[in-house]
């Protein structure tokens, strides 16, 4: 993917205006001169920040290893799961 152009709007109320309005309202927005659309404004995409996993969460996670033992019979799961893998279903035409 090629390097996108970014430009300050900080200093210039009107294009910070209307992209603090694109932002706010999740919705394009099209610039036009003379009826011919020049570009399009789009909000940016959010970014999800995962937090640190600490040692307690790893503990939690180890202490629950084998917790299913007993439970369930492990070759008898296996063997269910490999034929609902190959069961197949005629073609569908819409």
């Amino acid at each position: 993917m090629a390097a996108r152009k970014t430009v300050d709007v900080t200093e210039s109320k009107e294009l910070r205006g209307l992209a603090e309005e694109v932002a706010t309202s999740g919705e394009e927005c099209i610039l036009l001169s003379d009826g011919r659309e020049l570009a399009v404004i789009s909000p940016a995409k959010k970014v999800v920040r995962r937090r640190t996993k600490t040692r307690a969460d790893m503990e939690a996670f180890l202490s629950s290893a084998g917790s299913w033992k007993g439970l369930i019979d492990a070759e008898e799961f296996k063997k269910a799961n490999r034929l609902s893998r190959s069961i197949s279903r005629p073609h569908v035409d819409l």
